[in-house]
């Protein structure tokens, strides 16, 4: 029987091994923060094949019927399926996992779901390996099948099913990449066109869906509790202490250990300055001599680090889809300064936080820290984007 772990908990792998989904055990349903359970469930590995045909069957028959539909999750990222697995997020899962973990768990309040685990990328399957595995297979058997860029890229599909994309952002930086990405991206921007539903995260890269030419995109953007995300002075203060983060010192949170996610470029912009700078995530090989602290956290004390900060920077190189550190940070009323890149921009401008370029970013910290009322303004326009919000935007979706 699969152990079950509050929807906020990250399993360390680290500390821990995630327990193994069973063959012939459903994973049970878990809610999203501020959710009540339901009795639906989510099925993977080879239960999944066995009654993905026969479901989609009895859910074709029913269509009048939201709850006999069945709907088919189809992604290659390994991290989402340890999460489905573990019932919580492991603890290298990123943005997107969580997103689709939580649009997972929404669905099965109104559809039966299965998790394809032949989209999964195996370990050191190489990418020609998986696409050929993609193209090979047989067309999946449901009434609505969600694929992510990948799959949606590869993968065949059925005629009688409604094929919908889940896609955070486009890869536009594989324009100037390798012959096999490329190609990828070409494909990728065909299939899209295809596709019955496109559903994004932003309002920025619905615009850039729809100049693809694809017909029907719908944006959902992430979803948090406000109220997870609440923590006293005196908790704050025995993080620092356990961490060994400076009470007389602000604190600047730099980003995720990845080079795409601008770390370095804040750390050349703030080395100067009389600040405690800390990164977080999955560290890359050439930042481990960077001199910026480097956290190894669980979810519940990365959170407390946000809240802790004096101020979140998100200078990311990438083209964003929304940007959920920055989203985190500001429900915990850390003000938060960013590139702004795709979606981003949407929610900094929105909540009225910085948007700077690299060379404005030691002045943008300077008044950050003393602007009260962007701390105000940006919680209130973070705990716009509900729980509620997001399943019933989901669910009008899948209703259709």
């Amino acid at each position: 029987m699969l152990r079950k772990l509050p929807p906020t908990e990250v399993v360390n792998e680290s500390h821990r091994e995630a327990p193994r989904a069973s063959a012939t055990q459903p994973l049970q349903h878990r809610p999203m923060l501020g959710q009540t359970d339901t009795s639906a469930e989510i099925r993977t590995g080879a239960e999944g094949d066995r009654h993905g045909a026969a479901a989609a069957a009895a859910g074709r028959s029913q269509r009048g019927l939201v709850h006999g539909l069945s709907v088919l999750w189809r992604g290659k990222s390994s991290r989402f399926h340890a999460s489905v697995a573990a019932g919580a997020l492991v603890s290298d899962a990123r943005g997107g996992d969580a997103y689709d973990l939580e649009t997972v768990r929404t669905l099965t309040r109104v559809a039966r779901v299965d998790i394809d685990p032949s989209a999964k990328r195996r370990p050191r399957e190489r990418a020609l390996g998986h696409v050929w595995r993609l193209l090979s297979a047989t067309p999946p058997q449901a009434d609505i099948v969600i694929s992510d860029p990948f799959v949606a890229a590869w993968g065949r599909r059925a005629l009688d099913a409604r094929h919908v994309a889940m896609v955070h952002h486009f890869p536009f930086e594989l324009t100037r990449g390798t012959l096999a990405q490329r190609t990828y991206l070409s494909r990728l921007r065909r299939r899209l066109k295809t596709m019955d539903t496109v559903v994004t995260v932003s309002e920025f890269w619905k615009t850039q869906f729809e100049k693809m030419g694809c017909q029907d995109v719908r944006v959902v953007h992430n979803a948090l509790d406000p109220a997870r995300f609440r923590y006293g002075d005196k908790e704050l203060a025995a993080f620092r202490q356990r961490f060994d983060l400076p009470p007389d010192k602000p604190l600047i949170y730099a980003g995720n250990a990845q080079i795409q996610k601008g770390v370095t470029d804040v750390y050349d912009a703030l080395k100067d300055e009389p600040y405690t700078l800390v990164m977080t995530g999955p560290r890359e090989e050439s930042l481990r001599d960077l001199p910026v602290r480097w956290l190894d956290l669980r979810y519940d004390d990365y959170v407390r680090l946000l809240a802790a900060a004096d101020v979140v920077v998100t200078m990311s190189r990438m083209t964003e889809g929304w940007c959920r550190t920055a989203h985190e940070a500001l429900l915990c009323g850390t003000p938060v300064i960013g590139s702004g890149t795709g979606g981003m921009r949407e929610l900094l401008e929105g909540a009225g936080q910085a948007v700077v370029a690299p060379k404005q970013l030691a002045q943008a910290v300077r008044d950050a820290l003393h602007d009260k009322d962007r701390i105000r303004h940006g919680r209130e326009f973070a705990e716009r984007f509900t729980p509620d919000r997001f399943n019933q935007a989901w669910e009008r979706i899948i209703r259709e």
